[in-house]
């Protein structure tokens, strides 16, 4: 086994009023499959940030239901 790391880095954006938010996953082992499980990660953290938005900027819950 091995572990990764995530880094979730936010700087503002036009003065103030947006916000960058970076993810950067590393520890990933060199193979295909390592490979593939990454490319998922990079849709989930997409979703997950997506999801975040839309309950602080509307309260909306998403992911209700979703893991049942």
């Amino acid at each position: 086994k091995y572990k990764t790391k995530v880094i979730f880095t936010f700087e503002p954006v036009d003065g103030g009023n947006r916000t960058k938010v970076s993810v950067t996953e590393s520890g990933w082992q060199d193979n295909p499959a390592s490979q593939k499980a990454a490319y998922g990660n990079c849709m989930g953290w997409s979703q997950m940030l997506m999801a975040l938005k839309a309950w602080v900027e509307h309260g909306i819950n998403l992911r209700e239901g979703a893991y049942k």
